[in-house]
């Protein structure tokens, strides 16, 4: 059937969202157009070799200053601000923290999970490989959540191509291959929201109502 008339794509449109209307176009639109790669990839290396992405603001704890991080670009994203290469540079290595990671996995499931994935799709654009890979994996997962398998599948062969080891984007992919459900999926969410709590993560959405 034609997909812009599933209901699947019915969602897509009550959520603000653009349909594809090839494979195509989705693969031009995950791989975006950015100039910018050189420059961030310059900012990463030289704020590793730096120190200034070592740990937490005054001492604090490194993972909440990373989730408040995200979380305020998320919000940004909302009010249709983007980040700049800085900023990008900064959100890819706190989303290589994999307690972050993980911790971002149960914003899926909450009331900012379209524009965490604007936030990852832009990153996605401007961040260049390998580090791409962690905010294409975002985005697939993001994707697959809510039941976008096309979307899934091609921002997960990104994050592959970005790093083949990429150990997450693996696995995801060959769910996705093996056709589990979204609803399996979902699960993960629900525990990135148990490991914030547990590690004391301040700042996070509740989990939505299943279904919502």
């Amino acid at each position: 059937p034609d997909p812009a008339s599933s209901s699947v794509a019915a969602a897509q449109v009550l959520g603000g969202r653009v349909i594809r209307r090839s494979r195509e176009e989705l693969v031009r639109w995950v791989h975006g157009a950015a100039r910018n790669h050189e420059v961030i990839a310059e900012l990463i290396a030289s704020g590793r070799e730096s120190g200034m992405y070592g740990g937490g603001v005054d001492g604090e704890d490194p993972v909440q200053d990373r989730v408040d991080l995200v979380l305020k670009h998320i919000r940004r994203v909302e009010g249709g601000d983007h980040p700049d290469p800085q900023e990008c540079a900064d959100l890819v290595v706190a989303l290589t923290d994999v307690h972050v990671r993980d911790v971002v996995l149960g914003l899926a499931i909450t009331s900012v999970a379209a524009a965490a994935e604007q936030l990852w799709l832009a990153l996605t654009h401007e961040v260049p490989s390998p580090e791409r890979a962690w905010p294409a994996t975002l985005l697939g997962f993001f994707a697959y959540v809510r039941g976008d398998g096309p979307l899934a599948g091609v921002a997960l062969s990104v994050a592959l191509s970005a790093d083949s080891e990429h150990t997450l984007a693996g696995l995801l992919d060959l769910s996705l291959q093996s056709g589990v459900h979204p609803d399996g999926i979902r699960d993960l969410a629900v525990v990135g929201l148990s490991i914030g709590e547990s590690l004391g993560i301040a700042g996070l959405p509740p989990a939505l109502p299943s279904g919502s």
